[in-house]
């Protein structure tokens, strides 16, 4: 090759070009008043871009690199749940604990919630309200 270092800056100069545009978004998850101890946050592309950017929640807090754009906001968190009959194995130790979903469907598989990537280094926090099924019929 001629020009060695003109072929690596050229890849140099085009990787930095992909990451143009990103922002990093980052805050707190609650639901009920509490943190989200452990869990998932994703934000998922509007227009039919189809790009899904997410990342851990962890002690109610989650860091996502996203680019500018529109985006529906779906959160899981996950909860211990302690067993009254442990699910045994063979050959593993009996585990009395398994974890259940925490957030309501409200705010992951049927989420409403969205948000707008406009800026370059953003905070936003998810304040989740308990969701009360209880006035649904059927």
């Amino acid at each position: 090759m001629k020009y060695p270092y003109l072929f690596t800056c050229l890849l140099v100069l085009l990787l930095a070009g992909c990451n143009r545009g990103m922002h990093t978004v980052s805050g707190r998850v609650l639901y009920d008043d509490k943190a989200v101890d452990k869990g998932t946050i994703a934000f998922i592309a509007e227009e039919g871009r189809g790009s899904a950017y997410g990342g851990d929640i962890s002690s109610g807090k989650y860091k996502v690199h996203v680019p500018n754009g529109d985006y529906l906001v779906m959160i899981h968190g996950e909860k211990k749940v302690r067993l009254d009959k442990p699910i045994e194995i063979v050959g593993l130790p009996p585990k009395y604990e398994t974890t259940e979903e925490l957030i309501p469907e409200c705010y992951n598989m049927y989420s409403t919630l969205k948000y707008t990537v406009d800026q370059k280094s953003v905070t936003q926090d998810f304040i989740l309200e308990k969701a009360d099924f209880s006035s649904e019929a059927n």
